[in-house]
Order: C-alpha cells, then structure tokens, then sequence
C-alpha cells in the first residue's frame, strides 16, 4: 500500500514568485514615482539641432536659485544637418520673456552661447533652445526669496534622492531574492511516498 504525504495550501513557488512580483512591482512604481518628480533635461535633439544647457546656478543638483542672484547658462548647440538652421536660446520667468539671443548654424557648425541674468522675480524659470517655433531643449528651475527656502528646497530634494537610493537598492535585491527563491525551488526535493 502507498500512501502520499499530502500537503494543503499554497504551493512554495507561488508564493515566492507572488512575493518577489509585489517586490518588484512596488519597486519599480516608487522609482517610476520618484523619477517622474525630479526636473530637468539637459541634453537633447530635435529639427537637426542638438543642445546642452548647463546651468551655473545656487543650487544644480535641486534646481533652485535665489532672487537677485545671477544666473548664468553656457549652451552648447550644434546644426547635425546639412541645412542651416537658426533660433533662439531664451530664457523666460512664467509667460514673460527676460532674455532672448538668436542664432544662426550653419551645416556641422557649433556654437556657445553664455547666458548671464539677474533673477528679479520668484518663480519657475527656463532656459530653452527654440528652432522654428519648436522647444529643442530646456532646463527648468526654481527661484525663491530667501536662503532659508533654498536650503530647505536642497534638502527636500536630497531626501528624494536618498529614497530613489534606497528603492534602486530594494529593486536589485529583489530581483537577487528572485534568484535564490528560484535556484532553492528548483532543488527542492519530491514528495515523501510512504509505504
């Protein structure tokens, strides 16, 4: 007579990989979350022209600056094409224009443009590259009144990214949970027949 062992309830696999799934999923919408919270793109092409903005501002890393500070931007843009091309590099506060320099490339041609503005008014400002009415690049951030508000501004967003740390850590150490749940599972042993 044979008699199986019968075990009730969910299997080991199930669970493991129903585990390392909420992990992971949990993991990747934190980062996604945390990712989509953060500015700025700094380097980009469109219509034939690429660009780099890089901000010379209080803080670059947070993207914030104080009032009456000055704010200075070198942007590098190249013509990748073989038609001329021309622009403007702007630099805005809200809806108002502060500081508009145009240009013209022509075909492989590169060229710096330095940027200097004092920021006499709070709020979100953007450097930006336009070429035939289309935004090629741009670069946002904020200005506010006082140092207090900055520095708190520079902490917040270093919390932010401490928690983005933390969360790519959490994601390689689930999909390393993974891993080791798979290698454990696929040795585990058969069933205990009893006769």
């Amino acid at each position: 007579m044979t008699k199986s062992l019968n075990r009730r309830g969910i299997s080991p696999v199930i669970v493991a990989v129903l585990l390392v799934v909420v992990i992971v999923a949990s993991t990747l919408l934190g980062f996604i979350f945390l990712t989509g919270l953060s500015r700025g793109f700094r380097t980009t092409g469109n219509t034939g022209l690429s660009s780099t903005i890089t901000p010379h501002i209080y803080s670059t890393e947070a993207s914030i600056d104080l009032t009456n500070n000055i704010a200075n931007f070198s942007v590098i843009i190249s013509n990748t094409v073989s038609t001329p091309q021309v622009g403007d590099v702007e630099l805005s506060v809200g809806n108002r224009i502060a500081q508009s320099m145009p240009f013209a490339l022509g075909t492989g041609e590169i060229r710096t443009i330095l940027i200097s503005q004092r920021l006499n008014q709070t709020g979100t400002w953007t450097a930006k590259v336009i070429s035939n009415g289309i935004k090629v690049n741009s670069y946002s951030f904020s200005v506010v009144q006082t140092q207090d508000e900055a520095d708190y501004a520079i902490t917040q967003w270093e919390t932010q990214n401490f928690y983005r740390n933390v969360l790519m850590i959490c994601f390689f150490l689930s999909i390393v949970a993974f891993a080791v749940a798979m290698a454990s599972l696929a040795r585990q042993p058969k069933p205990i027949r009893l006769e």
